[in-house]
């Protein structure tokens, strides 16, 4: 049978049309607007009685695509190799040599010759493409620095070279560095070259983005410490907001954590408002846990109540739906948002009790950690995680013991089994711990006063001692002293330790700001302070105690002493010191002649 060649034509084009609906949907574009002129025909002469064939086969100029980076790069070039042998071969970059998520129009070959050699064409450079940004993302996964990352970008020749994976890499790369390396690394970094070339291109791009990758390079530049007045965050931030409502949940949570990092200002409020605004018309839509829990973290502490309560509500009627990892997570997102719901804690805590063997070590510890931020203190959950990290000592190591004990006094619990048990491991592997390690010890056992068994009791508080010793040398004067108080407050009397707290540098280290002034009995001049016990006796001499007091200890608004302070003044004028207070805060504020006046009105008598 003979087919009229328009008809070969029309044949082509709708598995051409069939083909790119599929690739669509795997490279994860989200939509495509090409449009099929269904009923554009163009003269052409007479064949076989037919007087026209396809004219315009696609409206092209009218494609846009919204496409992830990152889900473009993870499609591999095999994906598509089937089609290959079948000859409906077709480019994955069918928009264009763009930037990342550009959005433009399609205005390559495809659109204007539908032959087989202009497929084979466009399908080898789209091998290229993948192989080049393949390679661009392994040797990025390989940076150690943020200037690596910029050496790469620079160097690349991928024409896509995804600007947000970039700088989340540029943010990981620091994450974990000491502090002076972080500062070193950033200085290299501003000053590279690549770092305008890449700030100028997100700035370019920024409109084109896809939601996912506005809210990672938002992120990632507050992070790696861009100023929040620069042109790139400002512009980033205004294409935010004008995009805000096709964030997704995975978009908000990230846009959500970088709000926390950035200073109050017009745009950074109106971002925050649109953003509850956004969560609270998405509630009744819910319908998934993970989602809800999502929303709730985005909304901050200082969301408005009425929001709050309706999260909750929300989650209330979810309640069945929860699993062990949701009931676990509950607590967290909870206490992101500031918000102390007993009805949802009592029943997460019951189901995380029913499941406490199978809940992991930091997952206990965010329980408890959260717990201590909401205020939220339930013995039966607190004595089940106790009674599980007891009754299994050879799965937790000693410093998760210490942890969990910490974490167990900032909630004031006393799980006596579970302090028993650390007494009596702890012996044996003295030899990890470190100063901060005694001191934690040492301050949950004096602070919930508790004192181990007697079997064990001098043996426990004897090696702490020796580990204490051994840091003699590298202790401050103020952690020597919470040690010591600490060991007192047990019945302990480390010796060395309290030899060297005795010293007098380490005494005259601990004193306070305050001193000590003699003057003559009218308070008009100072006198040489005498020698032993004689200015007890001495009816010509006054002394008077200068103490400098924060703010804090006063009553709010007024010079009214409170407790310790008040405590202080009782005993010093007991003891015959006439008493000259002198607040931080207002002596912080004067000149060096104010406080010189300052100080004579308050230790002279005017």
């Amino acid at each position: 049978m003979n087919i009229h060649p328009a008809g070969n034509l029309l044949l082509r084009n709708l598995r051409l049309c069939n083909v790119l609906s599929r690739r669509c949907a795997l490279t994860g574009f989200r939509s495509c607007a090409a449009h099929i002129q269904t009923h554009g025909f163009a003269p052409l002469k007479r064949q076989n009685g037919s007087p026209y064939c396809l004219g315009k086969h696609f409206d092209w100029t009218t494609t846009r695509f919204h496409f992830s980076e990152k889900t473009e790069q993870r499609i591999p070039s095999a994906v598509f190799g089937n089609e290959a042998e079948n000859g409906d071969v077709h480019s994955r970059e069918i928009s264009g040599d763009s930037a990342p998520s550009n959005g433009r129009s399609s205005n390559g070959p495809i659109a204007r010759n539908g032959s087989p050699s202009a497929e084979v064409f466009i399908t080898e450079r789209s091998t290229e493409r993948d192989k080049s940004l393949d390679q661009f993302f392994d040797r990025l996964q390989r940076c150690t620095s943020p200037s690596d990352v910029l050496d790469l970008y620079v160097e690349s020749a991928a024409t896509r070279r995804p600007i947000s994976s970039c700088l989340m890499t540029m943010w990981r790369t620091t994450k974990r560095m000491a502090e002076d390396q972080k500062r070193y690394e950033r200085k290299l970094m501003f000053e590279h070259p690549g770092f305008e070339t890449i700030c100028q291109q997100a700035v370019k791009g920024a409109q084109s983005m896809s939601c996912n990758d506005l809210a990672y390079s938002l992120f990632a530049l507050v992070k790696i410490r861009v100023s929040q007045h620069s042109r790139l965050v400002h512009t980033l931030l205004r294409v935010t907001q004008e995009r805000l409502n096709e964030f997704d949940e995975r978009a908000l949570s990230v846009l959500s954590s970088c709000l926390k990092n950035l200073d109050d200002s017009k745009s950074v409020g109106a971002l925050r408002t649109g953003l509850r605004l956004l969560v609270e018309i998405r509630v009744p839509q819910i319908r998934t846990v993970i989602a809800l829990q999502t929303m709730m973290r985005c909304i901050g502490k200082d969301a408005p109540l009425p929001l709050k309560k309706k999260l909750e509500s929300k989650a209330l009627s979810l309640l069945k739906e929860f699993t062990l990892p949701n009931s676990q997570y509950m607590f967290v997102t909870l206490a992101a948002m500031g918000h102390r719901s007993h009805s949802l804690l009592e029943a997460c805590s019951n189901r995380v009790i029913e499941n406490i063997h199978g809940v992991p070590f930091w997952r206990l510890v965010h329980v408890l950690q959260s717990s201590k931020d909401l205020q939220y203190r339930n013995p039966a959950l607190l004595s089940a995680i106790g009674d599980h990290v007891a009754s299994t000592p050879a799965i937790w190591q000693v410093k998760q013991f210490i942890l969990f004990l910490v974490l167990f006094a900032d909630l004031s619990f006393r799980h006596a089994k579970l302090m028993d048990t650390f007494a009596q491991i702890m012996p044996a592997h003295s030899e990890s711990l470190t100063l901060k390690d005694v001191l934690s010890v040492l301050r949950v056992y004096a602070l919930l006063n508790h004192q181990p068994a007697t079997s064990g009791k001098e043996q426990f508080l004897q090696t702490l001692s020796d580990v204490f010793e051994m840091y003699l040398s590298k202790c401050s004067s103020l952690e020597l002293l919470h040690g010591i108080y600490s060991f007192c407050l047990l019945g302990h009397y480390p010796q060395a330790a309290l030899s060297q707290l005795f010293q007098e540098d380490i005494l005259s280290e601990l004193q306070s700001k305050d001193f000590e002034v003699a003057v003559d009995q009218e308070r008009r001049n100072v006198v040489p302070f005498p020698q032993g016990d004689a200015i007890g006796s001495d009816t010509n001499i006054q002394r008077v105690a200068v103490l400098c007091t924060p703010v804090s200890a006063f009553c709010l608004g007024t010079r009214h002493p409170k407790e310790r302070l008040a405590l202080k003044m009782r005993h010093l004028e007991a003891l015959g010191y006439h008493v000259a207070l002198v607040s931080e805060q207002e002596f912080g504020k004067l000149s060096e002649d104010e406080r010189v006046g300052f100080l004579k009105g308050a230790i002279f008598a005017g």
